[in-house]
């Protein structure tokens, strides 16, 4: 109950179109990994129960982990850290985000811009804009789940080869993942609770159907 109570207030808050920043410390666990030497690697994660991990998983586009650097003469400089190492848990929804970013807002919202600009000369991926958000209201679930498959069906027949179709079909799978957690769900796996979940895929399937 208290974790249903977390997801709805969250995405609440990310249907009104607000920015949400969830911060957390970190922990150390053992790696399977081990240095040059053969010592073995301890690696940092969030440290978050495993039940607000997957809610906050669902609707992060980035999970980044931000330390100090410090040089010969131990000057420090802090970096945001974006992409999962050996001893970095970390990840985000844009490809070609850099792994490494000076700690400064600037600095991340100037490398998300790169990412997804890039992401739209090199793969072909519409940028959608979103200048208004509001919540949606609830409505029963099978009105939900029925328009959610129309909508899906409707972006996969809109291709001209089967190279776009598979294009469409990764994005979808992208879209699922983040929302849902991991693309190995299926839309028809979803069940009522979930309900302002499928919400969100069609508001994000929307999005990207919308002519540029």
């Amino acid at each position: 109950m208290v974790a249903q109570e977390l997801q709805d207030t969250l995405r609440d808050i990310t249907m009104m179109g607000y920015g949400l920043i969830l911060i957390c410390h970190s922990k150390e666990k053992a790696s399977p990994m081990v240095d040059s030497e053969g010592n073995n690697l301890t690696s940092v994660e969030p440290d978050l129960s495993k039940n607000v991990y997957t809610i906050c998983n669902a609707i992060c586009d980035l999970i980044a982990y931000i330390d100090v650097e410090f040089d010969e003469h131990g000057v420090g400089k802090r970096w945001i850290y974006t992409r999962a190492t050996p001893t970095i848990f970390a990840g985000s929804r844009w490809k070609y985000l850099d792994p490494k970013i000076p700690f400064s807002y600037e600095e991340l919202v100037a490398a998300i811009g790169r990412a997804i600009h890039q992401a739209a000369n090199e793969d072909g991926v519409s940028v959608a804009e979103h200048t208004e958000t509001v919540a949606i209201k609830n409505r029963p679930f099978q009105e939900i789940m029925d328009e959610a498959r129309t909508l899906w069906q409707a972006y996969m027949d809109n291709v001209a080869n089967d190279e776009e179709r598979e294009q469409h079909y990764n994005i979808v799978k992208d879209i699922i993942k983040r929302i849902f957690g991991t693309e190995e769900f299926k839309l028809s796996q979803a069940v009522p609770s979930q309900g302002d979940l499928v919400e969100y895929f069609i508001s994000e399937l929307k999005d990207i159907m919308k002519p540029e």
